[in-house]
């Protein structure tokens, strides 16, 4: 069956021929149809068998143009790195199609997301605990949430979400299409379905803990860390063969120990990702092993996995290896490693005998003895260091005291000079007010009826920008101001001023007009104020 036989329309099409798609996987061709249907649909498919676009497909396919704000479709997932995955195929997907579609997640500002959720989406990958947490903080609606996604459910469940899983599902509309897709049914998982699933149609495809028929396995029976990694770094020097390459271990102290060790053969070529590590160096970190990739470059993973889960053992191995005992079975068989062929097929490759995998202990012996010396070196040098500094600071101590006797004179002196400074600044201050009513009074063609305590709250009323033209007084108990201002809002407060003094009864606007170029941008307002003082 090809993707024509799946009625997938022309975008679709041409995204997964440029992706070089031309076959749908097992799990892809058998659950199109009950999703196309609306039915809620529950697939049963281990990691690897194309699970993702099994419901993508279909659901890109019946998902029309809106403009509307609130999301139409969810998926959920328990990672970080599953949502950032997701996403990215969706984007792949829809490279043809007027599509709005965001990822949803955990260690990144809520803020920004929340944002994004306001502005509008078709689709919403999320992880459960911050979609509910924006769902609390009322920044998205999912009341027109049309089909349901549920990836991963069992990792989910262990990774103890299931309170916000169901407090989510609570929230949809009872109409909607439910798909769950899980490598394991158990009974947490079975009571999922039965609680919210309406009569789905079960879909079950290469069941975890079964090999699958593309992928070729192999174990090894390794003695201790530094044979398993001996072994790495010789297959690895093979860049022909391994251009690609995923280690999976239990343990993040183990992987950070890897780690190390590798980065020494292969510099620049190694990343780690474990939860001991921040998310934005995480997603890098994956980021930049799909880039090199893409290069054809040399590159080393690391993620955590149970080694147990997909390894096939063979029966000789059966009888020596307790396979209940997990950590021993970790232990003794060591790291499975597996190549991505060009046609996205995973295939184990074989280690090449004659190969001395056991630590070269002469070497290991040489470099004790260099970090014995370099400890008895680093100890002779830091007593040397410190009575030197002992030495300096003793020294420095008397330069610092005298340093601060000066200074408390500079604090002092500074300190006089700024209390004359005070005083200088008040003696302006009432100069530059008795110098104003002097002005003004000069101004007055007759004066001899106007008082000077008039003249003086006048001259204390005028802003900065307000300028004086003339001051006259009519006679009968008014004096006209004639003058110009930066601003409205400069005569405004003018009128103001004048208004709360206590000789004035009434202060009122007479007239404005513009003065100068009415073009330029330093133009004055000319303006004549009344101002009625007390007989």
């Amino acid at each position: 069956m090809s993707f024509q036989d799946l009625n997938l329309n022309t975008p679709l099409r041409n995204a997964l021929e440029e992706m070089g798609i031309q076959k749908p996987t097992p799990i892809q061709e058998q659950a199109f149809a009950p999703v196309m249907s609306g039915r809620d649909v529950v697939g049963i498919a281990q990691t690897g068998t194309g699970k993702t676009y099994a419901y993508l497909l279909p659901l890109l396919r019946m998902l029309k143009f809106s403009k509307q704000k609130n999301p139409r479709i969810l998926i959920m997932v328990p990672t970080r790195e599953l949502v950032v995955q997701v996403v990215e195929e969706i984007d792949k997907l829809a490279k043809y199609i007027n599509l709005r579609v965001a990822g949803i997640y955990g260690g990144v500002n809520i803020n920004t997301q929340q944002q994004e959720l306001q502005r509008g989406l078709d689709i919403v990958v999320a992880t459960p605990r911050r979609l509910y947490d924006l769902v609390l903080r009322r920044a998205v609606q999912l009341k027109s949430i049309q089909k349901f996604v549920i990836d991963e459910v069992d990792v989910m469940l262990d990774l103890g979400f299931k309170f916000q899983v169901n407090n989510i599902i609570e929230l949809l509309p009872p109409n909607r299409q439910s798909i769950m897709f899980s490598a394991t049914m158990t009974e947490t998982v079975e009571e999922m379905i039965n609680e919210n699933f309406n009569a789905p149609e079960k879909i079950s495809i290469a069941v975890s803990g079964t090999p699958l028929d593309n992928i070729q396995q192999q174990g090894y029976i390794l003695p201790n860390f530094n044979t398993k990694a001996n072994l790495l770094k010789h297959l690895f020097s093979d860049k022909e063969t391994f251009k690609k390459i995923l280690i999976f271990i239990s343990d993040k102290r183990i992987a950070d120990r890897l780690f190390d060790s590798l980065g020494q053969k292969f510099p620049g070529e190694v990343s780690l990702v474990h939860t001991g590590k921040s998310q934005n160096y995480r997603l890098k970190n994956v980021e930049d092993f799909l880039s090199i990739f893409r290069k054809n470059l040399v590159n080393v993973g690391f993620n955590l996995f149970d080694p147990i889960d997909g390894l096939l053992i063979p029966k000789q191995l059966e009888e020596k290896i307790n396979l209940e005992n997990r950590s021993y079975f970790s232990t003794v068989v060591g790291l499975a490693f597996r190549k991505l062929d060009v046609f996205g097929y995973y295939k184990f490759v074989t280690a090449v005998k004659n190969i001395n995998l056991l630590p070269n202990r002469k070497g290991m012996i040489k470099q004790k003895k260099i970090k014995a010396f370099s400890k008895f070196a680093f100890k002779g040098i830091s007593a040397s260091v410190l009575v030197i500094y002992t030495i300096l600071f003793g020294l420095s101590f008397w330069n610092i005291h005298s340093y601060n006797s000066k200074l408390t004179n500079y604090n002092n002196v500074l300190k006089t000079h700024e209390i004359k400074s005070s005083e200088k600044e008040k003696i302006s201050k009432e100069l530059g007010k008795i110098t104003k009513t002097l002005t003004l009074s000069k101004s007055l063609k007759s004066n001899k009826e106007a008082s000077y305590r008039i003249l003086a709250q006048v001259a204390m009323s005028v802003p900065k920008r307000v300028k004086f033209d003339s001051v006259d007084y009519n006679g009968s108990n008014q004096i006209v101001i004639k003058g110009e201002a930066a601003s409205d809002q400069d005569i405004l407060k003018l009128i103001e001023n004048l208004g709360s003094q206590e000789l004035v009864t009434q202060a009122s606007l007479g007239q404005m007009n513009y003065k100068g170029n009415t073009g330029s941008s330093n133009i004055k307002k000319g303006f004549t104020v009344f101002v009625k003082v007390k007989g």
